[in-house]
């Protein structure tokens, strides 16, 4: 499939391959990913053409553990949102770095990055406010003393960014807090 993307010299030939791309992670080959995502930042001919290739390569990278790479991949795409005015893209690009940081235990750092996505109260991306809240309830497990200590260090931790689902009662567990705290709040 690279090889035909790459002959036909499609005009649109970055955001074939970054699409490729996520076939590849999503296989878990992330190696070829990256290939592919790499060849894909060298046709890149707009702005626009890099936000998606940039923001995917972040995600390769940090699915294999390379947190700095990832970190700088995703830098990148934000200020090419914020150049480009793609708002939603810079807030995508933006849940990706803060999963960096996460996996780097720089908690402060991830709270930040959240609170200016969360500034925007006009946004109705529900994928970005789902991932922030699933990065909320990850940070909260951070802040949690147990899990800081006994987890400090560990190579054996599973990388957050690979078990997004793991974390599901967790969310419930807060759903059902807010929702049994607001319920006997409008009986009194």
């Amino acid at each position: 499939a690279l090889d035909l993307a790459l002959e036909s010299n499609h005009p649109h030939l970055p955001l074939i391959l970054a699409s490729l791309s996520e076939i590849e992670i999503l296989r878990h080959d992330y190696d070829e990913a990256e290939k592919v995502l790499l060849t894909a930042l060298e046709v890149a001919n707009k702005d626009s053409y890099r936000i998606p290739v940039l923001s995917n390569l972040a995600r390769c990278l940090l699915a294999q553990g390379k947190f700095d790479a990832a970190i700088t991949q995703a830098q990148d795409a934000v200020e090419y949102s914020k150049k480009t005015k793609a708002h939603d893209s810079a807030k995508l690009a933006n849940l990706i770095l803060a999963e960096a940081f996460l996996n780097k235990r720089k908690g402060s750092r991830v709270a930040e990055i959240l609170q200016n996505i969360e500034v925007d109260e006009n946004s109705a991306n529900y994928s970005i406010i789902g991932q922030t809240a699933r990065i909320r309830a990850l940070l909260a497990r951070l802040n949690s003393s147990s899990w800081a200590r006994s987890s400090a260090g560990s190579s054996t931790e599973p990388r957050l960014f690979l078990r997004p689902f793991g974390y599901l009662r967790l969310l419930i567990a807060g759903a059902n807090l807010l929702s049994s705290t607001s319920c006997k709040s409008s009986k009194m």
